[in-house]
């Protein structure tokens, strides 16, 4: 209950379930991974029913905790979602250290699966560290910037915003400040003020993030890259939007070169550049740029991927734009009932949606 990882009574929970070759060890760049045979999952789902009361017990939870495995450049995502259907039959209470909480948290915000109980496992694990640690600790941070982020997910920017002031607020107050990591969570804070209507206040944050980043870390690290595609939505909510579509294009280009261009990061940028051909009247560009942003994310991330849905929405403007009806209804057939699968009918961009393109939505309807 105290958040920490037993290395002992882990051991003792998994020895028996590899005697009895219910689970297989293997090792993979200096990492463990463990597996159950498909012939055992098939017989636990026959013989378990979770509706009748089956609760997954701590062995299972520890195992799905220590097999959650996430980075900053994606690559496990693909794995990552083999995971979500155990872990959505875990019930919270169940869950007893931070880490399996910051796990499942982490999984579920990145996969897009559930963002609420994205929320609900990071904010035990925030409160599970803060009784721990203490509200200055390195671990408490952390998850309270990684809660933020997924606050912003179910759009509560502003209790993103006050969890991020929060902790840039600790980190400044450190003797020796950590540049890196003030400079991380001041660009995410710039997102929050965009979020929340400040956008003044993002582009000068953002303004000084970016500066800060091209000098400590690089003009062409990839969070300095990040930094210019994040302050060019910035511009665009304030109009600007000839400054905006300059940052995105050389973002852009330094993402493909840097990471590849099926990055979920860098495809988002191209996502972005082709919504801002679009503003400036470059539609041609807008539409062609589009296309392959959205096929790449139907691929890498999904067909419903909230990603994927953004730049969807963004090819439905376009073909409005112009003048592609046949296109834009066949689209809307699939993005409209996407739009509810995935988010759910009340989700705030699922109502905008529908605002949005109400009236063609009308015509499909009238269809039958």
């Amino acid at each position: 209950m105290n958040g920490k990882w037993s290395e002992v009574a882990f051991n003792d929970l998994i020895t028996p379930c590899l005697q009895c070759s219910l689970l297989r060890l293997t090792n993979q760049g200096g990492s463990k991974f463990y597996s159950m045979h498909v012939l055992v999952q098939s017989y636990l789902r026959a013989k378990v029913d979770p509706i009748r009361g089956h609760r997954p017990g701590s062995l299972v939870v520890r195992l799905l905790g220590s097999s959650s495995t996430f980075s900053t450049d994606h690559k496990h995502l693909a794995f990552n979602r083999l995971l979500l259907p155990h872990l959505q039959q875990i019930h919270m209470e169940d869950v007893v250290e931070a880490g399996d909480h910051a796990s499942f948290g982490h999984v579920m915000e990145r996969t897009g699966d559930d963002d609420q109980l994205s929320v609900l496992h990071l904010e035990k694990c925030v409160e599970i560290w803060k009784s721990s640690f203490g509200d200055d600790h390195e671990n408490t941070l952390r998850a309270m910037g990684n809660l933020a982020i997924s606050y912003k997910q179910i759009a509560s920017f502003q209790k993103a915003l006050e969890l991020e002031e929060k902790v840039l607020d600790v980190v400044r107050r450190r003797p020796g400040a950590e540049q890196h990591n003030a400079l991380i969570i001041m660009g995410n804070l710039a997102v929050s003020y965009s979020r929340v209507g400040k956008h003044e206040e993002a582009v000068e944050l953002g303004k000084q993030v970016l500066e800060a980043k091209r000098l400590v870390l690089g003009p062409e690290e990839v969070d300095t890259v990040m930094t210019m595609a994040n302050l060019a939505v910035s511009y665009k909510n304030l109009g600007q939007n000839r400054e905006a579509l300059e940052l995105e294009e050389e973002a852009f280009r330094i993402q493909k070169r840097i990471v590849g261009v099926e990055d979920p990061d860098v495809l988002q940028t191209m996502s972005n550049l082709a919504a801002s051909y679009r503003i400036v009247g470059r539609k041609e560009e807008a539409l062609e740029l589009n296309s392959k942003a959205v096929e790449l994310q139907k691929r890498v991330l999904g067909d419903e991927n909230p990603d994927t849905l953004f730049s969807i929405v963004i090819r439905l403007q376009i073909l409005r734009d112009l003048g592609m009806k046949e296109e834009l209804m066949e689209l809307l057939r699939f993005a409209s009932p996407a739009h509810e699968r995935a988010l759910g009918v009340d989700h705030q961009r699922t109502s905008w949606f529908r605002g949005e393109f109400e009236t063609e939505l009308a015509l499909l309807q009238a269809e039958g």
